[in-house]
């Protein structure tokens, strides 16, 4: 194997750019074969872990981790989390007691593992990024969610003491463990049924997929029963595009569908072959689409990349005052 060695060290900035022009071979490798060989060149830091939480599911993932992370601290605990994807930057990936991870310190790991040819994919990069940061900062408890999941996740070479597969829907509370009812409250995550604006009152989530959108289309008639709906929707390439648009459909709500990005989004072309009757808007245009109908409740969702690309376009623009 070719594993090369790369002696030119990046900064942060060069360092997202080369991320970023990974993201489009976004996947799995369908063995872990190849990412354990490239650990190994870094003295694989993966066996070094100590109280590892592996945290997998289709839907509650991200909450799960920060529900155990904040449940974990408040008893003394330090806590270290890797999860994805991420809202506003890369650095929120990796934390330490709630505290992302700094720029010197992503750089380090990045050109640490960056000196391994053989780590292909984005998320090869971070795992393996987030496992030199846990080895180093040593946190009794280091709780890690999964990629895209299934038997090749890249974070399913850690060996945990706890394997977490999520079940239930964060939309709603009657659907989480009692255990931890206590928290949800304190936990401020974003992404998760956000209200983002009261006037008009406008909402993220990050329902990807239809169970996800059923439960958030319950929780948006019983917080806004008797308003009209406008849904601004987002949806990843490798998502089920009709499984989301159709429970909103069936609810006779307004869509307008926005491909957020080239080489993420699923196409408008291919929405609106199946679905002629769904307006595009692009990223630029949502201040003004907004705007338009400041007299709807407007739910911005499909996808946590969608609304990662929303919310620095709409944070200058909305505000929470009452």
């Amino acid at each position: 194997m070719d594993v090369g060695i790369r002696t030119i060290l990046k900064k942060y900035e060069d360092c997202i750019d080369e991320l970023e022009r990974r993201i489009f071979r976004r996947g799995i490798h369908y063995t872990l074969t190849n990412f354990q060989s490239n650990l190994g060149l870094l003295n694989n830091p993966q066996t070094l872990l100590k109280n590892v939480i592996h945290v997998a599911g289709t839907n509650g993932k991200g909450s799960t981790v920060a529900i155990l992370s904040h449940a974990l601290q408040k008893e003394g605990y330090s806590v270290g989390t890797f999860t994805s994807p991420h809202i506003d930057s890369y650095l929120e990936r990796f934390t330490l007691n709630g505290c992302s991870i700094s720029k010197p310190l992503f750089s380090k790991y990045f050109n640490q593992v960056i000196q391994i040819s053989g780590f292909q994919t984005e998320f090869e990069i971070l795992t393996a990024m987030s496992f030199l940061f846990f080895k180093d900062t040593t946190p009794d408890f280091i709780i890690v969610e999964t990629g895209l999941g299934g038997r090749f996740d890249t974070t399913n070479v850690v060996s945990p003491i706890l394997n977490i597969i999520t079940k239930f829907l964060t939309h709603s509370k009657s659907d989480v463990d009692a255990l931890f009812l206590s928290y949800l409250d304190t936990i401020n995550h974003w992404g998760r049924f956000t209200q983002i604006s009261n006037h008009p009152v406008v909402i993220c989530d990050g329902a990807h997929n239809q169970a996800a959108i059923s439960s958030l289309l319950k929780s948006i008639e019983s917080k806004a029963p008797h308003t009209c709906k406008l849904f601004i929707v987002g949806i990843h390439k490798n998502k089920n595009f009709q499984d989301i648009l159709r429970p909103i459909i069936l609810g006779k709500h307004r869509i307008f569908y926005c491909p957020f990005d080239d080489n993420l989004a699923t196409p408008f072309e291919k929405i609106t072959r199946y679905f002629p009757d769904i307006p595009e808007v692009s990223l630029d245009e949502l201040p003004l689409l907004i705007k338009e109908h400041d007299d709807k409740t407007i739910v911005i969702t499909g996808s946590f990349y969608f609304i990662s690309h929303v919310k620095p376009i709409l944070d200058p623009c909305l505000s929470l005052e009452v």
